[in-house]
């Protein structure tokens, strides 16, 4: 389990130099919540974690051989990786950043609560 913050994760990625998202090859649920807020701040940090993930790793040291999956050595791992992006609204740069970035083999399901009923309503009423 790997809790970060894209900031954090794209500061890592460009000190640590051509092996540093070799932590990151292996990933297979990727949530990214509070995306609209993520997107109001620097959305290009989010866009480089994510064209980091599921790379197939440039050195092979500490890797027990027997626990890698075939699908990640032949480049397969961002076909299976499930993404989930939690936000408040639906926006452009979220739905272009996942028709890109996320090809999961299974497909993509949308979820959207349309029955808010907001707080209007109950202000009017008691004024």
């Amino acid at each position: 389990i790997l809790i970060a913050s894209p900031l954090g994760l794209a500061t890592k990625l460009k000190e640590a130099g051509p092996a540093a998202s070799d932590f990151l090859a292996a990933i297979e649920l990727l949530v990214v919540d509070n995306a609209d807020v993520i997107a109001m701040q620097n959305w290009s940090h989010l866009q480089t974690v994510l064209e980091s993930l599921n790379q197939i790793p440039k050195k092979n040291t500490d890797v027990d051989v027997m626990r890698v999956r075939e699908m990640h050595l032949e480049g397969f791992a961002r076909h299976h990786r499930q993404t989930v992006f939690l936000s408040s609204f639906a926006s452009a740069e979220i739905n272009a950043l996942s028709r890109v970035s996320c090809q999961n083999v299974a497909g993509r399901a949308r979820y959207r609560v349309n029955s808010y009923p907001g707080v209007l309503g109950r202000a009017a009423a008691a004024a």
